[in-house]
């Protein structure tokens, strides 16, 4: 004969088996719908938010050489005052595509906000060729041409040059590395490029001190320091000084002046 003393008791535990993989399913239904309901809430309020949103705010840092209109101004004309018709990846490169930006990154701030940071390129130098002048960078590249309405440090040194060297990366730095060098020992107005290896360094004080930048001994600048002084009692009547040279200057004269 079958047992059945315990046959309740199993009926029961397939009920409560069944109770829990039920209120289980009913508390997952639960949370899927509760987890819809929130997203679409949020949904609702991005699209509302998009409709009715407008461009009232453009804040903008980094920025020490660009004028803040010319950037916002960008911002501005690449869309309608509703924040929805601002597309920041055609912003960025329309910022980016500024010869002055290195890098940018710009956001939306809900609900009137546009936040933009950008990283400028620091200009070196000025380089003064066929009427135009340029600006380069520490590296010797162009960064670009000068405009007035860039706020550019007046102090920048001056490269004046009748040929086009605005590609000779490796001239541009070492003119930039010995105007360091003798801006030290006076002050410096521009330095003019005769050549590659022939540049004439126009010193405030009257002096033209004449240079090969890529090949100019250091013991050269040391002797220059020492003589500076006594060079200075001669500059009336100097034309030039050539101090490229391993144990000595060579003075060219003005026109008329004995030595």
């Amino acid at each position: 004969m079958k047992d059945y003393s315990n046959l309740k008791e199993k009926i029961q535990e397939k009920k409560d088996k069944k109770g829990v993989i039920l209120k289980f399913i009913y508390l997952s239904m639960a949370a899927i719908l509760f987890l819809f309901l929130i997203s679409l809430m949020l949904y609702s309020y991005i699209e509302v938010s998009n409709k009715f949103a407008r461009l009232k705010f453009i804040v903008i840092s980094g920025n020490h050489i660009l004028p803040k209109k010319n950037i916002s101004n960008i911002i501005i004309n690449s869309g309608n005052t509703e924040l929805s018709t601002y597309n920041l990846s055609k912003i960025y490169y329309k910022i980016i595509s500024n010869p002055w930006i290195k890098k940018a990154r710009i956001a939306k701030i809900f609900p009137d906000t546009i936040y933009l940071i950008i990283n400028e390129k620091k200009p070196a130098a000025f380089v003064y060729y066929n009427k135009d002048i340029y600006v380069i960078d520490s590296d010797g590249d162009k960064i670009d041409i000068y405009k007035k309405y860039l706020n550019m440090p007046i102090s920048l040194p001056k490269i004046k040059t009748k040929s086009d060297i605005l590609n000779n990366k490796s001239l541009l730095k070492s003119i930039l590395t010995i105007y360091e060098k003798l801006d030290k020992i006076g002050k410096i107005n521009y330095i003019d490029v005769v050549s590659g290896g022939y540049q004439v360094v126009n010193f405030s004080n009257g002096l033209n001190i004449v240079v090969n930048s890529l090949n100019c001994p250091k013991v050269a600048l040391r002797r220059l320091s020492q003589k500076w002084a006594y060079l200075n009692t001669l500059k009336s009547k100097l034309d030039s000084v050539s101090i490229c040279f391993d144990n000595k200057f060579v003075l060219k004269w003005k026109k008329g002046v004995g030595k």
